[in-house]
């Protein structure tokens, strides 16, 4: 009788484009928050009305400025695979917290091979459409003033409510 051998621990499959994903969504997510902060800018706010992007272990984009806004993201590489999840929190003033929202997007490769970030009824976001889902929701923040990102002008309003 010979023994048989135990099989070799399987990788998460896409792992390194699952990455790729996570850095161009950062990248995008800088590049969006200073969009939002030119506009800003050229409409007369100063500083403390901007947005800031916080890289590391995490995402975080911030408004300190009431209404505040922070938007959590990190990836999480799951036994299942791997997934964003998304937290957004604030406050209309110090004492009128908003409704805490969590989201969690799996990722995966889409139909065409692109990966993906997967939200509700199985619609997928790039990288760019991802970062613009998750600053729109710094709407609140600036009622009456049209952010980048036109293509998610009415989702998210609905999403962040």
């Amino acid at each position: 009788m010979t023994a048989a051998a135990a099989p070799a621990p399987t990788p998460t499959p896409l792992r390194a484009e699952e990455a790729r994903f996570w850095e161009n969504l950062i990248r995008e997510s800088r590049r969006q928050t200073e969009a939002i902060n030119r506009l800003l800018s050229d409409n007369g706010k100063h500083r403390d009305y901007f947005v800031e992007c916080v890289e590391g272990q995490n995402l975080q984009l911030v408004r300190s400025r009431y209404p505040t806004t922070t938007v959590q993201v990190n990836i999480a590489f799951e036994q299942w695979g791997p997934v964003l999840n998304l937290s957004v929190t604030g406050h209309q003033t110090p004492h009128l917290a908003f409704h805490q929202q969590e989201f969690e997007l799996p990722i995966a490769a889409d139909g065409d091979g692109s990966i993906v970030a997967i939200y509700d009824e199985g619609r997928g976001f790039s990288p760019r459409e991802m970062a613009c889902f998750v600053l729109q929701f710094f709407r609140r923040c600036f009622p009456g003033m049209s952010l980048p990102c036109p293509e998610f002008a009415s989702h998210p309003a609905e999403v962040a409510s």
